[in-house]
C-alpha cells in the first residue's frame, strides 16, 4: 500500500511539472524567469511600454512575417494599441542556460485574445531568446518566436 502511494505521488508531480532545465547560475536563471513572467503580466495588462523596456538598447525583435526590428521599430512593435486584447499569456521553457552575463531561452508559449468580434482565440508557439545582462537585470537581446499549429 505505501509504495503504491509513493507511486502514485510520483506520477502526478511528475505530470503537473513542466520540463524544464536550469543550466549554469541557478539564481540568474530564477531571475530570468521571474522577467518571464513579468513579460505575461505586462503584455496581458497591455502595457507596451513596461515591455519595451525589457529589451537591451541594441535589441533585435524577430517577429512573424516581419522583418528583423530594432530600436525605435521595436518600441512601436509593442506599443499600447499594438498590444490590447491579450486575455492570458505563459511561457513554458524547455532550458534555460546562463554563461556569464549572457544566457538563452527557449520553449513553448500559449496564451488567449479577444478579436474584433468579441470572441475569445487561443493560441501557442516556440520562442528563443538570448538574454544579457545589465545594471538593471536581465534583458532580452534577441527576441524570435512564431506559432505553432496542430497536426
Amino acid at each position: 500500500m505505501k509504495t503504491r502511494i509513493i507511486v502514485l505521488l510520483v506520477l502526478v508531480l511528475s505530470s503537473t511539472l513542466h520540463a524544464q532545465t536550469l543550466l549554469g547560475d541557478q539564481a540568474e536563471g530564477e531571475a530570468i524567469l521571474a522577467t518571464m513572467k513579468d513579460f505575461s503580466r505586462a503584455l496581458v495588462a497591455g502595457d507596451g511600454a513596461a515591455i519595451a523596456k525589457m529589451y537591451t538598447n541594441d535589441a533585435r525583435l524577430f517577429p512573424v512575417d516581419r522583418k528583423i526590428l530594432s530600436g525605435q521599430e521595436l518600441v512601436q512593435y509593442w506599443a499600447p494599441e499594438n498590444v490590447t486584447g491579450v486575455t492570458s499569456h505563459q511561457f513554458f521553457p524547455e532550458e534555460i542556460n546562463v554563461m556569464g552575463d549572457t544566457a538563452y531561452d527557449f520553449g513553448y508559449y500559449s496564451g488567449t485574445s479577444t478579436n474584433d468580434a468579441g470572441e475569445v482565440v487561443t493560441w501557442k508557439g516556440k520562442y528563443v531568446v538570448v538574454w544579457k545582462k545589465t545594471p538593471a537585470g536581465w534583458k532580452m537581446y534577441l527576441d524570435s518566436w512564431n506559432r505553432v499549429v496542430d497536426e
